[in-house]
């Protein structure tokens, strides 16, 4: 009796031993692990950021109405004689031509959507689009819409101020985005510089500038669009040089033509191309990147007098057709 109530005993704790191992990988299963893998809005060079619909209905939009020398505009904008500063999240449309002025985003952690529908925008002394402070800016392009930005070639500084340097100059998040087309005229310094990230999701963008084209920090993400650069300087670039995991250049999409004077495309960290178009007639190296140059699919087609690929990796998949000044690089993986 004594050697039976012993096995049962035995019985009874291997069954408790295992439904509490059982009850604990379940708990296990069903909790949230924290990583450290940065989110889609982070991005990292295997990623990019979700694709953002811009707003089809623009009615109800806060109106923005340049007349060439004055401003009207609605609820949260706040207008100081030829500068219009949008100081609250929302829709806002802006229309009409304004012959000299800024439209400025100062909107701290506020996600903005700006939509541009026939805007002409010139500053001679500064930034016409300057986007202060923000959490996210969506740059709307509406369709069968033609803007346009235009500077000088001195910009005005208050003592130890070096900011805004670019025409269309961002310190927060943007997606550019629409069918409408964005044209561009830098006679100061870069057509596009952005202190954040920057996602060139669709639109006509064209970009004239005097240094660099188009410029992403944290990294530069085409998803498409048609998008032409003449740059005085490098065409397209990422600079954050203090994070390994950022300053990197992402194309997926899209018809791009670059003429530069320098490289076409520089990243302090990588260059991965998997999508589209991309014609470059440099001056200077094609491509450059610190770690590894990949195009994995689409075309690019370069025209160089210096070198096509400068990169510690160069990775040519079988699904891309690349060509450096006529000659067809072979795919090594």
């Amino acid at each position: 009796m004594k050697k039976l109530f012993a096995i049962i005993c035995v019985i009874i704790l291997v069954f408790c031993i295992t439904s509490c191992t059982d009850s604990n990988t379940n708990q296990s299963s069903n909790t949230s692990i924290p990583t450290n893998e940065p989110d889609l809005e982070q991005g990292t060079p295997d990623t990019k950021p979700e694709q953002t619909m811009p707003p089809t209905d623009t009615s109800d939009a806060i109106k923005i109405k340049f007349d060439q020398n004055s401003i009207s505009a609605g609820e949260g904008v706040t207008v100081n004689g030829n500068v219009a500063t949008i100081t609250t999240a929302g829709n806002y449309e802006v229309s009409g031509k304004l012959k000299e002025g800024q439209l400025c985003v100062d909107a701290d952690n506020c996600e903005v959507y700006l939509i541009l529908n026939n805007a002409d925008i010139h500053c001679s002394n500064s930034a016409p689009l300057f986007v202060k402070k923000a959490d996210h800016v969506y740059l709307v392009l509406a369709s069968n819409s033609t803007n346009t930005l235009t500077d000088g070639s001195v910009y005005s500084y208050e003592a130890g101020v070096t900011e805004p340097d670019a025409t269309l100059f961002s310190k927060a998040d943007m997606t550019i985005s629409g069918e409408g087309t964005l044209n561009i005229t830098s006679k100061y310094n870069d057509s596009i510089a952005n202190r954040d990230t920057l996602v060139i999701q669709s639109g006509n963008i064209n970009v004239n500038a005097a240094n660099h084209g188009i410029k992403g920090k944290d990294f530069l993400s085409i998803l498409g669009g048609n998008i032409k650069i003449t740059s005085g300087r490098d065409g397209i670039k990422s600079t954050n040089d203090t994070d390994s995991s950022l300053g990197y250049v992402v194309i997926s999409g899209g018809v791009i033509d670059i003429n530069a004077q320098d490289e076409a495309i520089s990243a302090v960290t990588s260059v991965k191309i998997s999508g589209g178009q991309t014609k470059i007639n440099t001056d200077n190296n094609a491509i450059k990147a610190g770690t590894v140059v990949e195009i994995s699919a689409g075309d690019v087609d370069v025209s160089t007098n210096d070198k096509g690929l400068v990169c510690a990796e160069e990775k040519i998949g079988k699904n891309a057709n690349v060509t450096v000044n006529g000659s067809k690089l072979k795919s090594n993986y």
